[in-house]
C-alpha cells in the first residue's frame, strides 16, 4: 500500500492555486536563500512525491468520490499544460487559470473533510 502525505499534498495544492505563490516561488532564482520551485516540482510534489498518483490511480486515497473527482479534474488540467515554457508565460496562460481554480476547489474540499478550514 502506497503512504499519503497529506501535508505535502495540501502544500503543492496550494502552490498550485495561488497566482502570487507562483509568482513569488517560481520566478525566484533563490539569491539570499530565497524559496525556488516551479510548475514541474508542484506537480511532481503533488503526484509522486505525496503518493497521490497510484492512490488516485486506484481510487484508493481515503479522500471522498467528489474529493477525488476533483484531484482527478486537476489532474487532466494539468496534463494540458506545458510545463518547461518561460515561467512568466506559464503562470499567466490561459490553461494555469483553469489548473488555479480546479486546485482551489481540491484544496477547499480537502481542507473541509480534514477539519482544517
Amino acid at each position: 500500500m502506497t503512504w499519503l502525505n497529506k501535508k505535502l499534498l495540501l502544500e503543492c495544492l496550494y502552490e498550485l492555486s495561488n497566482r502570487n505563490e507562483q509568482l513569488r516561488l517560481w520566478l525566484s532564482n533563490g539569491s539570499d536563500g530565497l524559496e525556488v520551485s516551479s510548475f514541474i516540482e508542484a506537480y511532481e510534489g503533488m503526484y509522486g512525491d505525496s503518493g497521490l498518483g497510484e492512490l488516485l490511480k486506484r481510487r484508493e486515497t481515503g479522500f471522498s468520490v467528489k474529493i477525488e473527482d476533483a484531484l482527478i479534474e486537476l489532474d487532466e488540467s494539468l496534463k494540458l499544460i506545458n510545463g518547461y515554457s518561460n515561467p512568466r508565460e506559464l503562470i499567466d496562460c490561459e490553461g494555469m487559470i483553469m489548473v488555479r481554480g480546479f486546485a482551489s476547489t481540491a484544496l477547499r474540499l480537502i481542507k473541509e473533510s480534514e477539519g482544517l478550514s
